[in-house]
């Protein structure tokens, strides 16, 4: 994957532990936990990937470590998809991102630690077989593009279904 040219992206101290004995120097590093304890936050930045934050309450957790910094904000469309319950990640009692309707609080923690934000990311859910799905995220975040003077990015996120195989079909 390096070889080939793509950035990876880490979730916990371990994968972007694993992912800079990989990379090349010049790898892109993306850092997409969902409420990592605050010194991954800081081992993120000492390893140059670009991080993700869930919400105002993990800046107001630790205002010295993200003051001034460049950041991604992970949104939670109001509403998850996927092919069973246990797989959606937005929307009511998701744990996943800052609501879209509640931007104005971080838009507010962000200016007073005065953060950049270059990036906007959702996930949704897992298993989703409506591709439409993909345009209805897409268009909820950047119907927010204005609020961000530095955007560079926006993340669909995954959750591409795979359908299901029968295995005696294709065993002939």
């Amino acid at each position: 994957i390096v070889r080939a040219g793509f950035g990876l992206e880490c979730v916990s101290a371990g994968e972007l532990r694993r992912a800079k004995e990989v990379a090349e120097g010049h790898t892109p590093l993306l850092f997409t936990p969902n409420m990592a304890p605050l010194d991954e936050y800081a081992l993120a930045f000492d390893a140059g990937a670009e991080v993700t934050v869930d919400g105002p309450h993990t800046l107001q957790a630790a205002p010295e470590l993200f003051r001034g910094t460049t950041l991604a904000l992970r949104l939670d469309p109001g509403r998850g998809l996927g092919h069973h319950e246990k797989v959606r990640t937005a929307g009511a009692h998701a744990k996943f991102g800052q609501p879209i309707e509640a931007i104005d609080e971080f838009c507010v923690a962000a200016e007073a630690l005065n953060i950049r934000v270059i990036g906007l990311h959702a996930h949704v859910g897992s298993g989703i077989f409506d591709a439409s799905a993909w345009a209805q995220i897409g268009g909820a975040l950047a119907s927010l593009r204005e609020r961000f003077e530095h955007l560079r990015w926006i993340d669909l996120g995954g959750g591409l279904g795979v359908q299901k195989i029968d295995n005696e079909s294709t065993a002939r």
